[in-house]
């Protein structure tokens, strides 16, 4: 998956500000967008909320298929 810049998926945000709210994910190893994301008002979930992303592969979804 290629990296986009944050200015420019700022910009893009910018042309669909209409809807309610926003959620996406930032590597925590990468601070400097953690903070240019913070500066704009964006709120992290992971601390105030206590979310977690997770991932199941493919090879355990379809070992999860052959349980049921």
């Amino acid at each position: 998956m290629p990296i986009i810049p944050a200015e420019i998926l700022f910009n893009k945000f910018k042309q669909i500000a209409n809807q309610h709210s926003m959620h996406f994910i930032v590597a925590e190893w990468n601070k400097s967008s953690i903070e240019f994301y913070k500066r704009r008002g964006a709120s992290d979930l992971s601390l105030e909320e206590g979310w977690r992303l997770f991932k199941i592969d493919k090879q355990n979804l379809l070992k999860m298929t052959d349980e049921e």
